[in-house]
């Protein structure tokens, strides 16, 4: 009996952490100011990568990796997620996780949603936006990717 309640006890501590990892329920979204203007900067990709739901990504528990993402328009961007705030610079990313490609309209349009996830998943299915895993998807779910792919894509990492 003692053994049963041990494996059972073991089974939930290992569920509910990898629940927690790969979901991030408890994240806090920043507070991050809706940019004016009608050229995208990092501002623009700031609160676009927020509103998609960066703010849930974290390091690679195993690794320490940090998330990064490119953001490519008529510029190229550099997002560093550090404590599920977008840092984000001009310039192409060293090692990022995922790729999102796109046009400046699309994105200047998806300022004027109130839905950005929704406008995105449907931006993705007309092509006019598209996101590519550059690394494998173990790894994309071990930093929190999987609920933000899924919500912009339809499709499913698992």
């Amino acid at each position: 009996m003692k053994k049963i309640v041990i494996v059972i006890m073991t089974i939930v501590i290992i569920g509910l952490t990898t629940y927690f990892i790969l979901f991030s329920p408890f994240s806090s979204k920043p507070n991050i100011e809706k940019p004016i203007g009608s050229v995208v900067n990092e501002t623009h990709i700031a609160w676009l990568v927020n509103e998609l739901g960066s703010y849930k990504l974290h390091s690679n528990p195993v690794t320490g990796e940090e998330p990064e993402m490119e953001i490519v328009c008529s510029k190229t961007y550099d997002v560093m997620i550090e404590k599920g705030y977008p840092n984000v610079v001009e310039g192409s990313a060293t090692n990022p996780d995922i790729r999102i490609t796109t046009q400046d309209q699309f994105i200047l349009e998806l300022l004027n949603e109130t839905d950005v996830l929704q406008n995105t998943y449907e931006m993705q299915q007309e092509g006019k936006l598209a996101i590519g895993m550059l690394k494998p998807q173990e790894d994309l779910a071990l930093k929190g990717y999987i609920t933000i792919y899924n919500e912009i894509t339809g499709l499913f990492l698992f």
